[in-house]
Formats: C-alpha cells, sequence, structure tokens
C-alpha cells in the first residue's frame, strides 16, 4: 500500500466516522480502493474500528516504507500491542 493509498483510506474512514456517510456509498465512491484492498475498507468502515490501534499499524507500515523499521521489528511491535490491548484483558479477567 503506497502513501496515496493509506491517505485514500484515512478519508474513508473520516467519510464513515465522522460525516456518517454509508459504507455502500462510500463502497462506490471508492470503489478502485475498495477492489484492491477490500479488507483495509471493510476494517475502516466498521463502527467497531479502533483508531488508535489503526494509526499505530499504519506507522508502522510507513516507518517500514521509509527504512526507518524493519518489517519483523514492525510486525513484533504491532503484534505485542494487539496482545496487550485485546488478549491480555480478556485473560485478566
Amino acid at each position: 500500500m503506497e502513501k496515496e493509498d493509506l491517505v485514500e483510506m484515512l478519508k474513508i474512514r473520516k467519510d464513515f466516522r465522522d460525516n456518517n456517510i454509508s459504507k455502500d456509498l462510500l463502497q462506490k465512491k471508492y470503489s478502485k480502493f475498495c477492489d484492491k484492498f477490500e479488507h483495509s475498507f471493510n476494517m475502516v468502515t466498521n463502527p467497531d474500528c479502533d483508531d488508535t490501534m489503526l494509526n499505530k499499524i499504519l506507522n508502522a507500515h510507513m516507518a517500514v516504507k521509509n527504512g526507518s523499521l524493519s518489517q519483523h521489528d514492525a510486525s513484533v511491535s504491532v503484534g505485542q500491542e494487539l496482545v496487550n490491548t485485546y488478549i491480555k484483558p480478556k485473560i485478566e479477567k
């Protein structure tokens, strides 16, 4: 995913979250993005999308793209964040 694609994904998220534009309308408006990045489109048009986690994932992706972080280190970092946020709280109950 290139920088332009990330910008478009954030526009979709903003339209869905802040402007209350339906997923169907966004799918039509951003059909190329939807076709190319279906999983990402579905993620950002989900009301339960965690914007904090989304930003962490996108920042890690950009760090890998610009060479400031290895793919392995980014994967470990994001994976640990996901475990801490979603898995550990359920185990500790």
